[in-house]
């Protein structure tokens, strides 16, 4: 197995296959009147991992990682329950880019602060008319001068993944000292999302 750091190829040695799973529950919200049955499900909107976005829960219903669901005694949440493991694949688990937060490079660190803040993201993307110059970790901006230009604050150095790679190799590279996250790759080397060590250990990990 090989990874891409800064452009280089480098080969990690295959780890012993430790399988890992977990269950992932989501909770979902009830619009209106609480039903009863499989109707439930048609009320509740939850935010689906694999598929990034807010649904309605009965899609849930034909996902293969479904297990089950349980409503509250009101009825008025619904928490889904879904399987993962080390098999699926890093494009259903990872943020697609264009939900990542990007930030330009001139942009003060004080106002790059405040938009971690305000959307809750630990890492920024970085840009320099549209093209990507680094990361910013949230925690390190915290300590720096809020008047300096981010770019001066950025980290030029990322892991990548491809994005048909298994969570088992993602694992793998989360396991290095240092390495919280991963930029996801099309296979054409296109940036496609971006995946966290907190996302791994949300569906079962426990590195």
């Amino acid at each position: 197995m090989s990874i891409l750091v800064c452009g280089k190829s480098i080969a990690l040695a295959e780890p012993a296959h430790r399988a890992f799973e977990g269950v992932r529950e989501v909770d979902g919200v009830v619009f209106g009147a609480p039903p009863a049955g499989r109707a439930l499900l048609d009320a509740t909107r939850i935010s689906c991992r694999a598929r990034g976005d807010i649904c309605n829960a009965t899609r849930c219903l034909g996902c293969t990682r479904f297990i089950n669901f349980v409503p509250s005694p009101d009825r008025r949440r619904v928490t889904i329950r879904c399987y993962w493991s080390d098999d699926d694949e890093v494009g259903d688990l990872m943020t697609p880019a264009e939900d990542v937060l990007t930030v330009p490079a001139d942009a003060p660190v004080a106002e790059a602060c405040l938009l971690a803040a305000e959307y809750d993201r630990d890492v920024l993307l970085v840009v320099d008319s549209g093209v990507l110059v680094g990361v910013a970790r949230r925690r390190d901006l915290e300590w720096a001068d809020g008047e300096h230009p981010l770019s001066s604050h950025l980290t030029r150095q990322a892991w990548t993944v491809a994005v048909d790679a298994s969570l088992a190799d993602l694992s793998t590279i989360l396991s290095n000292p240092g390495a919280e996250f991963a930029l996801v790759l099309s296979s054409d080397g296109k940036l496609v999302g971006l995946v966290t060590r907190h996302d791994l250990r949300d569906v079962g990990w426990d590195g």
